[in-house]
């Protein structure tokens, strides 16, 4: 009986060590899809600033954004009272991106890798 309650007692603890770890794991995957996020809207503000600038907008609006309350910020637009940029700024976002179907880029001869380490040693 004793070991029994010994073997519950493990199987516990491994149970909580492994939510505790996805619970960790999930942390990071949120705060590195945070950063991804985070970098993608600084890239497309700067196009969307630098073509605004450009071409003499006084303001750009998200026509897909919405509110807090989930309400769209923009209920009616004229049609011939808006432009709408966003053709221009994805050909400006992607005028650096690799042709379809081609290999990703190469990692930069500087990063270490562990083989690449090791051997150094």
């Amino acid at each position: 009986m004793a070991e029994l309650n010994e073997k519950m007692k493990e199987a516990r603890a491994l149970e909580a060590e492994m939510q505790e770890f996805a619970e960790r794991r999930i942390g990071q995957l949120k705060q590195e899809d945070m950063k991804i996020r985070q970098t993608l809207y600084e890239e497309i503000s700067t196009v969307v600033r630098d073509h605004a600038l450009k071409n003499g907008y006084d303001m750009v609006f998200d026509k897909t954004g919405v509110s807090l309350s989930t309400v769209p910020i923009l209920i009616f637009v004229k049609e011939t009272a808006a432009t709408d940029i966003t053709s221009q700024v994805v050909v400006e976002l992607n005028k650096n991106a690799p042709a379809a179907g081609a290999a990703p880029a190469a990692k930069p001869a500087d990063a270490a890798t562990p083989a690449a380490s090791d051997a150094k040693k």
